[in-house]
């Protein structure tokens, strides 16, 4: 936690995976837990209860391009004083160089799911020696990705040990 909240970005790309991964992913925050609110080129979400929790996804294919929308999603972040601790990639290998180029050594926990998303752990871990990271060794699925994020923001959020074996 950073100023008494969780903050996590989710960079999504230009392309029709992108599309599917970002709606799949949506659909994960419950209403009952979760405040959304559309910003206009990126969603934002708050945790209901528990931990103080800030999610924050650029949506994929708008006018601007998702380069340009995340870079106003990580510029709003850092006017509203929050500092990103949790980054989430979800695309295309081909697209994580730019993912990475926004990580900051801030980064508690980093998911690089694209596929072989491994190969760049080094460079992460160049960031912050400290870090957590899970990574894709071969394919991606937001049918695995998906599940898996949404107990870990719930974990969290209501301060429970995660059991990695499970």
């Amino acid at each position: 936690q950073r100023r008494n909240t969780i903050t996590q970005v989710s960079f999504f790309y230009d392309d029709e995976d992108a599309a599917s991964s970002f709606t799949s992913s949506v659909a994960t925050y419950d209403a009952k837990m979760w405040d959304k609110k559309d910003m206009g080129n990126y969603i934002a979400f708050s945790s209901k209860a528990g931990n103080s929790m800030k999610v924050y996804m650029n949506k994929p294919n708008t006018k601007e391009g998702c380069d340009s929308a995340q870079n106003v999603m990580l510029r709003a972040i850092d006017k509203e004083g929050y500092e990103v601790t949790s980054f989430i990639h979800r695309g295309h290998s081909y697209h994580l160089s730019q993912s990475l180029h926004k990580m900051t050594p801030s980064s508690q926990f980093v998911f690089l799911g694209s596929c072989g998303g491994y190969k760049q752990v080094l460079t992460v871990f160049q960031l912050n020696p400290n870090v957590n990271i899970i990574a894709t060794r071969s394919v991606g699925s937001k049918n695995i990705n998906d599940p898996l994020l949404e107990k870990i923001n719930t974990y969290i959020v209501n301060n429970k040990n995660i059991n990695w074996d499970t």
